[in-house]
């Protein structure tokens, strides 16, 4: 997406959805989501958030609960994915997904939405890709070592709300960057959103 394009894509005010998935781990099948974490965002207006544990019917590795604090009897007595299918949906209803990259977050997500009977299809912002564009010349462009760099406060990280929430400041900051009156534009991305 060019740098035209996007700025366009923001003046007609559309909602955003900034998401983050914890699951058992890296590759599906047989891995399953365990966690996802959203926020709404219509912009000028406030956030919304939405999320929830899943049981993922099958063990939590060590090194992921580590990772992420979530433990087998957090998600034992937790909703099948399934069950929240129809909230995933309209919450995510005519908005734009983000996430840092968008897309491990969105591929665990259609998954799952399609093992519900859905045919779950979005279009895709990814904070990674823009932040190199429109924030250029940072140390890093991992989520944490990103927003540290920018002063940005890392709280809850690996849960799927707390880093949804991180990347959602993130995002703002890109906002700000893109409206800027002496952006440079007309120079294209190089990367598809």
């Amino acid at each position: 997406m060019a740098s035209e394009e996007f700025r366009d894509l923001l003046l007609t005010h559309p909602t955003f959805v900034v998401l983050d998935v914890e699951a058992t781990g890296g590759k599906f099948p047989p891995e399953r989501m365990m966690e996802l974490g959203m926020v709404r965002i219509q912009i000028g207006r406030s956030w919304t958030a939405w999320e929830s544990l899943f049981n993922p019917d099958r063990d939590i590795p060590p090194f992921v609960a580590d990772l992420t604090g979530i433990r087998q009897s957090m998600v034992q007595s937790a909703p099948k994915f399934s069950s929240c299918s129809k909230a995933i949906d309209a919450f995510t209803k005519d908005a734009w997904l983000v996430g840092h990259p968008v897309t491990f977050d969105y591929r665990y997500l259609r998954y799952e939405m399609a093992l519900a009977g859905y045919d779950f299809v979005r279009p895709l912002l990814c904070t990674q890709q823009l932040a190199r564009h429109f924030l250029p010349e940072q140390p890093s462009y991992s989520l944490g070592k990103l927003c540290r760099a920018l002063g940005i406060e890392t709280k809850g990280r690996h849960r799927a709300l707390g880093d949804a929430q991180l990347t959602a400041h993130l995002f703002e900051r890109i906002l700000d960057a893109v409206m800027q009156d002496d952006l440079p534009l007309g120079k294209d991305q190089g990367e598809e959103s």
